[in-house]
């Protein structure tokens, strides 16, 4: 299932698009730590956290994500969403918790697999 794909169902909110939309999600990352997420999150993994500074756009492009999603209504301010567009990075934005996001997440990419 593609980025823009998962998006759609899960009726996330589109803060950036960035050119990977239509590239395919591999699997997600649910964490807060950003030296966590850069040890552990695999690339094409699509990234849940409540974190909306502008160093998670960093991580997403060092460790090849394929994007953001922000938990709990969280919004990434003006300035982030400016470099993450510079940068090629999707945000999006959920009223989800990330505990909910996840398990969406896990049974969309779950039921694509079958």
């Amino acid at each position: 299932m593609t980025l823009r794909e998962l998006a759609r169902l899960l009726s996330w909110d589109v803060q950036s698009e960035g050119p990977g939309l239509d590239e395919e999600v591999r699997g997600g990352y649910c964490g807060d730590l950003l030296s966590h997420a850069l040890a552990s999150a695999k690339a094409g993994d699509v990234w849940i956290t409540i974190q909306h500074h502008a160093n998670v756009v960093a991580v997403v492009q060092v460790a090849n994500l394929a994007g953001i999603v922000l938990a709990c209504g969280v919004r990434a301010a003006d300035g982030v969403v400016e470099r993450a567009r510079e940068a090629g990075v999707s945000i999006f934005s959920s009223p989800d918790s990330a505990f909910d996001l996840a398990g969406k997440v896990h049974r969309a990419l779950s039921a694509e697999a079958r």
